[in-house]
């Protein structure tokens, strides 16, 4: 575990990986941990106990290093099945498990998942085709897992007109992100929270694990965005009440792919600013321009921790 301390921001990181193992290296990997095994026991004369230790502990070594760029992402399937139910926006005002549930906007000028109520569960669930926000939580105790949360555009390309959709805001406490895709969005992945309030309750204590945090080239045009543009601002931006208490979020075995290069100059995997504590633990991060903005105080507001 690494701690980085400067006169204006502490952030914990642990045992992360900047950098990218393609399947095809690791299966390449694979091959050459067998290859390399099976000679040494052509070649090497019947060993004495004494020596297995040794060799043991190389091998592990090896294959810790083989399988740690598939620790981090998703653990399973995502998105709603073939026989989910469709609707074009969801109200969740009541508490309860919201499963298998096709949301497409259509691209409509309207959030398409609001929850308002506490102890939620939204699993299984295909969020898609929105010019406003994919999910906002504005509860207790939500859990949001095993979802596909994609392309969900607002204003255009351009920078004077390039204005946010995120994959999941809000003002959660205690809300679990767990085995989900976010990709194509005009704003950020994971954004906390955009109005800045600590009334009725600030955004707190958030846990986003297992997760695949992304965004590329459009394959096709959708909304008022063009094939080839790269929609996206950050994977997570935090942004916290100045009179609240300091936001807590942990982010741990999470892929972050392609931010930057995009309609925003300096975006980044995490921006990470005013008051909030955030782990970042045993996550990879791939083909970012910064992995992490490590942001101090600015004006009269807190810094990160």
């Amino acid at each position: 575990m690494l701690t980085m301390k400067t006169s204006a921001t502490t952030l914990i990181f642990s045992s992360n990986r900047i950098g990218f193992r393609s399947p095809a290296r690791e299966g390449r990997e694979r091959a050459d941990v067998g290859r390399a095994e099976r000679s040494r026991r052509e070649a090497a004369p019947a060993a004495s106990s004494r020596r297995w230790p040794a060799v043991l502990t190389l091998s592990l070594l090896v294959a810790a290093n083989v399988l740690a760029g598939e620790f981090a992402g998703l653990s399973g399937p995502v998105g709603a099945g073939p026989d989910a139910r469709r609707v074009q926006t969801l109200r969740i005002d009541q508490p309860g498990v919201y499963e298998n549930i096709l949301v497409d906007g259509e691209w409509a000028e309207q959030d398409l998942v609001r929850i308002t109520a506490d102890n939620v569960v939204l699993r299984r669930c295909t969020i898609r085709h929105g010019r406003r926000d994919g999910v906002e939580v504005y509860g207790r105790h939500v859990v949001i897992e095993d979802c596909h949360i994609h392309h969900l555009l607002n204003g255009t390309y351009r920078a004077e007109k390039n204005l946010d959709a995120h994959g999941i805001t809000g003002r959660p406490l205690n809300l679990t992100v767990r085995n989900t895709e976010i990709s194509h969005v005009s704003g950020d992945a994971l954004q906390f929270d955009p109005g800045r309030k600590a009334e009725p309750y600030a955004w707190d204590n958030v846990l986003v694990e297992h997760c695949f945090l992304w965004t590329g080239p459009l394959d096709r045009d959708g909304a008022d965005y063009k094939r080839g543009e790269r929609p996206g601002e950050n994977a997570f931006d935090s942004k916290v009440a100045r009179d609240g208490p300091r936001a807590r979020i942990t982010m741990r075995n999470t892929l972050m792919k392609g931010w930057g290069h995009g309609a925003i100059g300096n975006g980044a995997a995490l921006n990470l600013k005013e008051k909030v504590q955030a782990v970042v633990d045993r996550c990879v991060f791939v083909e970012n321009d910064i992995a992490f903005r490590c942001r101090g105080a600015s004006g009269d507001r807190a810094s990160a921790w």
